[in-house]
């Protein structure tokens, strides 16, 4: 008797009840390693998401990037430079906004350029301001949303409580309590142009580097501006 095996061939179609899923090539065009992050979104919503994606991009480099849902809701990058972990988000608001047409129109995404925040310290006298009070100055033209991440001792690989969100006005200023004698980091959340919301923050991962004097040497820390993350889509 002669057996007979079928192979069947399945494909995935997109339907509004079958979600099938996608893969897009990230290029890393920085001199800097990156990892990646895409949160998933849980249907159409942006106010709805899903499971995370996480890869690791060489400098100058490329890889893949496969996920279950049919659309991204945000990605966000992270990295070190010189004793600073920088970390930058960039989040859909709403349908069809040019954030949203970047991350789910195109088959590659582009990494140009990541930033630490630009923020610079003084020292002004500050009245009450020694110890656990931080003067933070919004020196853009947005509302910021502004975190102050303390340290558990000495060492910048232990957290301690975080301070805020604080909201300060453009070109505005707070003065910000926190505990402990030292900082390790400043997070800032803010909407764009682009109908897309951002968050960056930059933390202290080693002593004596130029972030861990800006936070910990000055009474005053000014925010000078805030950027989108620097990506672009093609096809």
């Amino acid at each position: 008797m002669k057996s007979i095996i079928t192979f069947t061939l399945w494909a995935c179609v997109a339907s509004a009840t079958t979600v099938c899923g996608g893969e897009k090539t990230v290029q890393n065009q920085t001199n800097t390693n990156i990892t990646l992050s895409a949160l998933e979104r849980d249907g159409d919503d942006p106010a709805k998401s899903a499971g995370m994606v996480t890869i690791e991009v060489k400098a100058k480099g490329s890889a893949n990037l496969s996920y279950d849902k049919e659309f991204l809701n945000a990605v966000s990058v992270s990295w070190t430079t010189n004793g600073t972990d920088g970390y930058q988000t960039q989040e859909v608001a709403t349908r069809s906004s040019a954030w949203d047409g970047t991350l789910n129109v195109n088959s590659r995404l582009t990494i140009t350029s990541v930033s630490l925040l630009d923020a610079t310290g003084s020292n002004t006298n500050v009245s009450s301001a020694g110890g656990s009070k931080k003067k933070i100055v919004n020196g853009t033209g947005k509302t910021l949303e502004v975190f102050l991440f303390t340290r558990d001792g000495d060492d910048p690989v232990k957290y301690g409580k975080a301070a805020g969100p604080v909201e300060i006005a453009a070109g505005g200023s707070a003065l910000i309590s926190y505990s402990g004698p030292f900082l390790n980091g400043m997070g800032v959340t803010w909407k764009n142009d682009s109908d897309s919301s951002s968050r960056k923050n930059a933390t202290v991962s080693k002593r004596g580097s130029d972030w861990d004097d800006t936070l910990n040497k000055n009474d005053t820390v000014t925010i000078n501006s805030v950027s989108t993350l620097d990506l672009t889509g093609s096809n």
